[in-house]
């Protein structure tokens, strides 16, 4: 298996362009580069322990400066594929103020451009989004291709932002917001601030959840949860129509121990991927939807986001605007040099367009 692995591993940096002087990445202007060093034994490690927390150590080249840093792979399902996410934590220094971040391969979109697009709509309802932006990796000298720089949900992110934090979880694969079938709350939520086991806060939340009657839920449900912040995270997240953006990839969190959970946003890549109507599910929409004013409400958001936010005149100068900064290294990412972005970039259009009207048509029925 190690040979297999190797030989693997040889075949594709032999695949890659080799970074010279002349290489023509060096000559462009759009995007940041970061070029990373390893040995090579501990990349080969790396690659065979891709589903491992493994970390190996390497220095980081950016502009013009190099620094220690640990790296590992990042993700869940981007690991299955050839081109997969990293997870940097640089040790005494950091890069765009940023000490711990991800390397994100993006495999739901090919264009690297959807997570800005996400990002303005979660920043125009409010919310505070981790910092992002497309950059050109290159490992050990060869061209590992285009990459969004994303800053991680630590403690660092609240910290730089002047926001108070109390407690925060991150929702995992599949959790579910309900006691009806298990109550085993570490399955699906982990606990990030403070380091302990004590889940009894989002269990609270949980069983208001479960358990209040209707007429009830703002009162009871809303000393747990910013019903309000909850809604508006629902709204956005449904126009995005990503699949993923209700039983996983967000963040719970409270300013003190004693205020009620927000909700916030992370990770967009498979913006535009699913087939959603009026909204997602999980079981707390569904408890929150008893309640006809709160359903009431979200209607109202819902159809305010379709005509001020989720706009073609918003979102399209968005697309352009990136898509003219990396139209230029599309060719230099060996996973991404035969595809017709140009297909892509439309398609993407075509379906901000398309949603907007299948929203509006579904609010006027």
């Amino acid at each position: 298996m190690r040979l297999l692995f190797i030989v693997l591993l040889s075949l594709f940096l032999s695949s890659c362009d080799t970074i010279t002087d002349n290489n023509p990445v060096n000559s462009l202007s759009g995007l940041s580069i970061i070029n990373i060093i390893a040995g090579e034994e501990d990349l080969i490690r790396l690659f065979n322990n891709r589903f491992t927390d493994l970390s190996i150590p390497v220095k980081v080249n950016f502009e013009g400066k190099t620094y220690s840093a640990l790296l590992r792979a990042s993700g869940a399902g981007s690991r299955y594929y050839p081109k997969f996410s990293f997870r940097v934590i640089m040790k005494d220094n950091t890069i765009k103020g940023i000490n711990d971040f991800s390397l994100s391969a993006q495999p739901f979109d090919k264009t690297f451009i959807k997570t800005a697009v996400a990002s303005y709509l979660y920043s125009s309802a409010g919310f505070p989004v981790f910092y992002s932006e497309p950059v050109f990796l290159t490992l050990n000298n060869r061209n590992y291709g285009i990459y969004n720089f994303i800053e991680r949900i630590k403690t660092e992110f609240f910290n730089r932002r002047s926001l108070p934090l109390g407690e925060l979880y991150k929702v995992q694969f599949d959790a579910h917001f309900t006691f009806r079938e298990e109550d085993r709350l570490e399955e699906g939520f982990v606990k990030e601030f403070p380091d302990d086991d004590n889940y009894s806060s989002l269990a609270d939340l949980i069983s208001a959840s479960d358990n209040t009657p209707a007429p009830e839920i703002p009162e009871v449900l809303g000393r747990y949860l910013d019903i309000e912040r909850y809604l508006w995270y629902h709204v956005i997240s449904s126009i995005r129509s990503d699949p993923d953006s209700y039983t996983n990839n967000f963040y719970l969190y409270k300013e003190t121990l004693a205020g009620p959970f927000s909700p916030l946003p992370w990770d967009f890549d498979k913006t535009f991927t699913g087939n959603i109507g009026l909204y997602g599910y999980n079981e707390l929409v569904e408890s929150l939807f008893r309640n006809k004013d709160i359903l009431s409400s979200y209607n109202t958001k819902l159809s305010f986001a379709a005509e001020q936010i989720f706009t073609e005149s918003n979102l399209y100068p968005i697309i352009d605007e990136m898509y003219n900064r990396l139209a230029e290294y599309y060719k230099y990412d060996p996973y991404l040099v035969n595809i017709d972005m140009e297909n892509e970039v439309k398609g993407i259009k075509d379906f901000i367009a398309k949603r907007r009207q299948q929203i509006k048509e579904i609010i006027n029925k």
